[in-house]
């Protein structure tokens, strides 16, 4: 009577990545030298539905730290020792309710939800490929509100 309610949770966790150049093998987890590869990713989904057609849900999404050193270059001993930096583990939060309803002409659905709740700024990384960060790893988007509607017919 009161719904039901689905976890769902998605991780990665990187052993290693390996790039053999000929001169060198350079290691990738946990640095920034070959792009952002933290040791772990994960997202973690909860959503809650009613026999009435509301729904509603939350999504938390994280990326975990890794380092970053001068030159691009952590693995060089001196490098990862004296021109490192931690670059801190990001955390995104979104948020959403919805409602769906049945008639003659099909399925009605109307969600709203706010992404990245907190507005999370991606980390600073001096030697990111854009804006001081990586896009292909954070959201650069920052907080926004949607209102979707779908029909099916």
């Amino acid at each position: 009577g009161a719904g039901r309610i689905r976890h769902q949770f998605e991780g990665q966790y990187l052993l290693h990545y390996t790039l053999d150049n000929t001169l060198d093998k350079l290691q990738g987890v946990g640095y920034y030298d070959l792009g952002a590869y933290p040791r772990l990713k994960a997202n973690f989904t909860t959503t809650w539905a009613h026999g009435s057609g509301v729904d509603a849900g939350v999504n938390v999404r994280y990326i975990g730290n890794y380092k970053e050193c001068m030159d691009n270059d952590c693995n060089t001993p001196e490098n990862l020792e004296m021109y490192s930096r931690d670059v801190d583990m990001n955390v995104t939060g979104d948020l959403f309710v919805g409602y769906t309803s049945k008639s003659k002409i099909g399925t009605t659905r109307a969600t709203i939800g706010v992404n990245n709740v907190t507005d999370q700024k991606p980390p600073l990384i001096y030697i990111g490929f854009a804006g001081d960060s990586d896009a292909s790893t954070y959201d650069y988007m920052g907080r926004f509100v949607y209102l979707r509607v779908s029909q099916l017919f």
